[in-house]
């Protein structure tokens, strides 16, 4: 059964939590977890799609800036970078990424994290990389930010991607290329990474 959002907040007792529209800016300076959605209703699955709709400029672009980018280890392409990612799209899911956002030393927590999230250009290595999946989609302004505060982040997001995983329906899952790490489309790691076949995709 396809997993909303506030489900997966209220699953580990975070009952308040916050949106904003994707790439707009906000203030929260404690640790927590973050869903980016398609849906802009925490309760519904709103804004799911079949197939990935791709911004074929961002796929060319993070291309073209990486000289040594392969698939298998066949150089990379507009079609089988494509196909691949299409190969790891959930289309009954609303969830495309969970993530954590720990108190740092020198920089506030939830809103600073997300920020890094929207400011980082595709195929960078920094400062936050790892969900860079989703700069391929040609929606991503129309996406959803939840966020909510919680202590022990990093063990609270394991568990939602985990509960995400177990939840995923049986007809989705037969059409992932990686069936044992059901992750949402831009979770890259979940203890070990996915079984994407990529190489060098970021700088």
């Amino acid at each position: 059964m396809p997993t909303t959002v506030r489900q997966l907040f209220n699953q580990f007792d975070i009952v308040n939590f916050n949106q904003v529209k994707w790439n707009t800016p906000f203030k929260e300076t404690k640790a927590g977890v973050y869903i980016v959605s398609t849906s802009d209703n925490s309760d519904k699955h709103f804004g799911i799609s079949n197939q990935p709709i791709f911004d074929d400029q961002q796929i060319k672009f993070w291309i073209s800036k990486l000289l040594n980018f392969q698939i298998d280890g066949i150089s990379a392409s507009a079609e089988n970078l494509r196909k691949r990612l299409t190969d790891f799209w959930l289309p009954d899911e609303s969830i495309l990424y969970i993530g954590k956002a720990p108190k740092r030393k020198k920089g506030s927590g939830l809103s600073k994290r997300v920020t890094e999230y929207f400011s980082t250009i595709i195929g960078n290595s920094g400062p936050h990389s790892g969900g860079q999946w989703i700069k391929t989609l040609k929606n991503i302004n129309s996406f959803t930010v939840y966020y909510g505060a919680c202590d022990e982040c990093g063990e609270i997001e394991n568990k939602m991607l985990q509960f995400f995983m177990n939840n995923i329906s049986k007809e989705t899952l037969l059409n992932l290329h990686d069936k044992q790490l059901p992750l949402p489309f831009a979770n890259i790691k979940y203890l070990s990474s996915k079984k994407h076949g990529f190489k060098n995709q970021r700088l």
